[in-house]
């Protein structure tokens, strides 16, 4: 019983790090996979991973990607995420959104809140590629 446990966590713990298929191995810093992942809100035309973003481009939320920051590192499917925005009179509205982007209802919703003033995405569901990986919140200041 012993050695099946030993060989079922060695298996477990082997799949994790062999590359995934199409990719290049983990060879040190020039990998994709030394790289952290991390989240980015699509606006428009551009991502943002931090900072601000103007009160009229809350319409313009498209959805959330999770990617890695070098430039070989593919995109990850994001599942499941949680979405706060927050009023300076203290109102909020939660959003649990299923998949990537973002419903229409839900930019409505946005649009329509008076005096925003933070945004906060917590991804809660992706597909990793590699085991124990972490993406870390996005927060975003309205102006």
């Amino acid at each position: 019983m012993r050695h099946r446990v030993i060989c079922m966590l060695l298996l477990f713990f082997g799949l994790c790090m062999t590359p995934v298929h199409g990719q290049r191995a983990a060879t040190g810093e020039g990998s994709w996979r030394s790289a952290p992942a991390r989240a980015y809100l699509q606006v428009g035309n551009k991502q943002v991973a931090g900072g601000f973003i103007k009160q009229a481009e809350l319409a313009l939320l498209d959805s959330l990607i999770i990617r890695y920051d070098h430039p070989e590192g593919p995109e990850l499917t994001v599942l499941r995420y949680e979405l706060i925005l927050v009023a300076e009179q203290g109102d909020y509205l939660f959003f649990d959104i299923q998949g990537a982007r973002i419903p229409a209802s839900c930019r409505a919703q946005m649009q329509a809140m008076k005096d925003p003033i933070k945004l906060f995405i917590q991804p809660l569901r992706w597909r990793a590629l590699q085991c124990f990986e972490q993406v870390a919140s996005l927060v975003l200041d309205i102006r």
